[in-house]
């Protein structure tokens, strides 16, 4: 019975010029909506990709100063602050490399959810108010 009323909606739907023009218009608009949404998803990886880059660049350096403090030996104390400073420093970045991390496993998570998303159209339709169902019957009211 739902089945019906809805082919009846839209068969009025699809008749009605303004209607089918407005669906069209909104069809677009959508279409366009997520081409956006999708660009940009793919910038927001691409640029989490080049932070990671990026940290891991920093890490891998200040791992190397860490190693050749820890090489030489003894240190003196501006030696040992510094080298407790770079520690910090690459704890403080590796932090920020498993938020990226976590960010980028979330988005690409999200994409099957977006994609099998399906974009309906709405039950626009000039004959809403003039249809009454009665027992498995559709009765056009005037």
């Amino acid at each position: 019975m739902e089945q019906r009323i809805r082919s009846l909606q839209n068969a009025s739907t699809l008749n009605c010029e303004t209607c089918s023009l407005v669906l069209k218009r909104l069809k677009l608009l959508e279409d366009q909506l997520q081409n956006c949404e999708s660009k940009k998803q793919d910038i927001l990886r691409h640029t989490s990709h080049a932070i990671q880059d990026i940290l891991e660049e920093a890490i891998s350096g200040k791992d190397s100063k860490i190693a050749e403090y820890e090489m030489k030996g003894v240190l003196d104390e501006n030696e040992t602050k510094a080298c407790d400073a770079l520690k910090s420093e690459r704890d403080r970045l590796l932090h920020r490399l498993r938020i990226e991390n976590e960010w980028l496993v979330d988005s690409q998570r999200d994409i099957p959810l977006e994609a099998s998303q399906d974009v309906s159209l709405p039950d626009l339709t000039l004959a809403d108010g003039q249809i009454a169902v009665c027992e498995d019957a559709i009765v056009w009211v005037s």
